[in-house]
């Protein structure tokens, strides 16, 4: 054994006793005063039957055809197996061949066989990211033809990554000179150890995400340990990892080769301390059982497009809850994991009007629990989307103006540094005021704390409440404002728990004209048809006080998608190019507005 795989060990060793001594001291804190880590989500893959081929809260990128771009994949290139297992019984088995490519960046032929949630990208500026998952390479080493036998198993990646964005803390393996053993290679630090086949590996990875020369790569890969600091991640809004096999073209003579992932665990924490122990692979199960159902599963309208759940604990052998959900005659689908501990969600990305089905399993290393299922009906809220005639800012930081917080996107933001400065929208008239929506840049990472004032006149201002975003995600979220009649409304910052920045991606706001409208006597002015073969919606207009309206079509976050005049009793609205969904079309007269929702297929 050489002085550096010594010092490793010991370094390593070093650090665990480091977490024994202190482990009193950090489980204090994080029951005294708030947990600081957050297990965002754990895979052992026992809760699923052997040959799965699909997988909750995962999306699924395998090898495909494209342009001189070979063959398709191999019979099932990623399933649950009970070929190998790290804990439990089962893993998740990625297999290729030579043949077996995907066209990426245009005419280039890549082998990809990966699982990884961009739509759950949780680590961003400032955060402690904490991954852990064991590895098993079997058959043949993975073989890279072009790139130095170069194979990525293991990315940190950006949601905005544009090509070749990979980040600090990705693991890919590679022969030196393209000769010699097969070395493991951490981005950031380099060379960590010997890759060994036909066994398991555990690898931890710590990655402070710091862009201004603070960020930090720890890592533990089998027995070796590695420490960087004072590096700076590329700077990208967001990340998340992805498991599996990427890597350019296979080797012409490499036989079939397999790899195994068992025990992914990933979290963040909200500190720098340390959170080895979270999710270093488990050694074994203990379990010999799946978890009972949950008890008391119930769900309730909570707010305007919130539903919260509840339920019970049953039992102490936990390792969390998954949640699943669907509309009508839909299947269920995914949505959230949560921890042992928890005792309730709330779902925010729901449409009013709409009657929910929520389906709910405990789990552990075992697998899942028999499922409990309820239904919430969410009542229709009739607010309207307000046009806003002007905005204004006290300031604004570089290019980033206040009319990116109203232009529809929630990658473009309005920024300011400091507290009490204002973005003021004025509406088109006196108004009432139901609620405000507003994302934030960074909203998955930090909690902003915000007022929002109220004015007729735009000297005279009334306060109409303090506000804390979520912390939860970057989408659109409602603030009620209880009604208040006005023509001015400002958004004026106050801290968030990271920096004194105000990242405002967007803001709307929703109510009632206060002014006398004409009251619409027809009680069905409006009348559509869907035209399946022609991919489009006939819209019949009663009321000839809409004939020469403006229609606008709105997506579910209550964004424009798309605008067309009406002339006449009808009109055809064109939804070619719509992603399927839930959509609210709205037809603007002079003083009256008509809402009426649609399901694009």
């Amino acid at each position: 054994m050489n002085t550096l795989t010594m010092k490793n060990i010991f370094t390593q060793r070093l650090n665990h006793l480091m977490i024994l001594v202190f482990l009193l001291t950090i489980t204090f804190s994080n029951n005294a005063f708030g947990q600081k880590f957050n297990l965002i989500r754990y895979d052992s893959f026992e809760e699923y039957t052997e040959g799965t081929i699909s997988l909750t809260y995962w999306n699924i990128q395998n090898c495909g055809t494209g342009p001189s771009c070979g063959t398709t994949c191999v019979a099932d290139p990623l399933i649950v197996t009970g070929e190998q297992s790290r804990s439990g019984e089962k893993s998740l088995r990625f297999q290729r061949t030579n043949d077996d490519k995907v066209q990426t960046g245009g005419s280039l032929c890549s082998g990809r066989n990966e699982i990884a949630n961009w739509n759950d990208a949780f680590g961003t500026y400032g955060d402690h990211v904490w991954i852990g998952f064991s590895v098993y390479i079997a058959e043949n080493h993975l073989q890279d033809q072009w790139s130095a036998n170069n194979v990525t198993i293991f990315q940190f990646k950006n949601i905005d990554a544009g090509g070749g964005g990979n980040s600090y803390g990705s693991l890919k393996s590679y022969r030196k000179d393209g000769a010699g053993p097969f070395l493991w290679n951490i981005r950031g630090y380099g060379d960590v150890g010997e890759v060994v086949l036909d066994q398991w590996t555990d690898i931890v990875i710590h990655l402070k995400y710091g862009i201004n020369n603070d960020g930090i790569v720890e890592a533990w890969v089998g027995d070796d340990y590695i420490y960087i600091d004072n590096i700076s991640f590329p700077a990208k809004l967001a990340c998340y990892p992805k498991f599996g096999t990427y890597s350019d073209v296979m080797g012409p003579d490499a036989p079939m080769q397999k790899l195994y992932f068992d025990e992914i665990k990933m979290g963040k924490a909200s500190d720098g301390g340390s959170y080895y122990d979270e999710v270093v692979p488990a050694f074994t199960c203990n379990e010999s059982a799946a978890p009972a159902i949950p008890n008391n599963f119930s769900g309730a309208a909570t707010g305007i497009r919130e539903i919260s759940l509840t339920w019970n604990h049953v039992g102490e052998a936990l390792k969390g809850f998954n949640i699943e959900r669907k509309t009508g005659e839909e299947e269920y689908s995914f949505l959230a994991q949560t921890t042992a501990n928890a005792s309730g969600y709330v779902d925010m990305d729901v449409v009013d009007g709409n009657t929910y089905s929520y389906r709910i399993t405990a789990y552990n290393c075992f697998g899942s629990s028999s499922p409990g299922e309820i239904e919430v009906f969410l009542e229709k809220d009739h607010a309207l989307l307000l046009p806003i005639h002007t905005v204004s800012a006290s300031n604004h930081l570089g290019s980033y103006k206040p009319e990116n917080a109203i232009d529809n996107k929630l990658n473009t933001y309005w920024l300011i540094e400091g507290e009490n400065e204002w973005l003021q929208l004025e509406v088109n008239e006196v108004t009432v005021v139901k609620r405000a929506s507003i994302g934030f840049i960074n909203g998955n990472s930090r909690d902003y704390k915000f007022h929002i004032d109220v004015s007729m006149d735009g000297d005279v201002w009334t306060r109409a409440g303090s506000y804390t975003s979520s912390g939860k995600d970057n989408n659109l979220h409602d603030f009620v404002l209880d009604g208040i009649s006005c023509k001015y409304v400002r958004f004026i910052t106050a801290t968030n728990t990271v920096d004194e920045r105000t990242w405002l991606a967007e803001i709307q706001l929703w109510g009632y004209l206060s002014t006398t409208v004409k009251k619409n006597l027809n009680p069905n002015p409006l009348h559509i048809r869907h035209l399946k073969s022609e991919n489009s919606f006939e819209v019949i207009i009663h009321d000839e006080s809409l004939h020469n309206a403006t229609l606008v079509t709105y997506n579910i976050l209550g964004m424009p998608v798309g605008s067309q005049q009406v002339n006449g009793i009808s009109t055809t609205l064109d939804v070619n190019g719509f992603t399927p969904g839930i959509y609210f079309i709205s037809l603007q007269g002079t003083n009256n507005n008509v809402v009426q929702k649609i399901r694009i297929h």
